[in-house]
């Protein structure tokens, strides 16, 4: 039996930090990701890590895992890796 609610959940959260995730074919705990080239200025070294941890996404819960989405985290952005998913019901703190 799962512990998991059905879905769908809709609205705006933040993921947790620690968080295990993944995105494309990256799996890290958050804010270890694949963050956009667009989160780091010419001069600063690219790192797998968002600069942003706090920042709040549109989320969505479908039954199975979260699905969490923004500017540059989701694959309508050109220099996106696509949006980050999220397994454990508890990783993302929804905010409406």
């Amino acid at each position: 039996m799962s512990n998991k609610p059905p879905g769908p959940i809709v609205g705006k959260g933040r993921i947790k930090v620690g968080t295990p995730i993944c995105q494309g074919q990256h799996y890290g705990n958050w804010p270890q990701c694949i963050p956009p080239k667009s989160e780091y200025c010419e001069s600063d070294t690219y790192h797998l890590v968002s600069k942003t941890p706090d920042m709040i996404f549109d989320v969505e819960w479908n039954g199975l895992n979260w699905v969490c989405s923004s500017d540059g985290y989701n694959y309508d952005s050109k220099d996106s890796y696509g949006s980050i998913l999220i397994y454990k019901v508890d990783g993302v703190e929804l905010l409406t």
